[in-house]
């Protein structure tokens, strides 16, 4: 499913979708967006991308629920949990039209904070 995290910023849904507080930090008059990326990079986006290197070697719906449950542990800010999750149910959406006989996809969304 490599093709679907390629394919993400080009659909509606797509991560570029949220700043992840790229704006608020503008609007707020910060001026040293080079500073905020890089702490973003070292903090959420590590975070992100040991998860979801986690998660693409499962097959296991509990590990995955598993999986959830420690990243949310990890993200302690309840706005940026929340983007996150509209993002991942507008990816899981796109996931599941896509590859609709990866059974795996259909159990995760119905087993988790994921449902529509």
């Amino acid at each position: 499913m490599l093709e679907l995290l390629l394919a993400d910023a080009r659909t509606p849904s797509g991560g570029y979708a949220h700043s992840g507080g790229l704006e608020g930090l503008v609007w707020e008059g910060g001026d040293d967006v080079p500073a905020f990326m890089r702490a973003r990079l070292r903090t959420v986006g590590h975070v992100d991308a040991s998860f979801a290197a986690a998660a693409s070697r499962t097959n296991s719906i509990e590990r995955l629920l598993d999986l959830d449950s420690e990243w949310a542990a990890r993200t302690p800010a309840e706005p940026l949990r929340r983007a996150a999750r509209a993002l991942g149910r507008g990816l899981l959406r796109t996931a599941r039209v896509w590859f609709p006989d990866v059974d795996l996809l259909g159990a995760y969304a119905e087993a988790s904070a994921l449902s529509p």
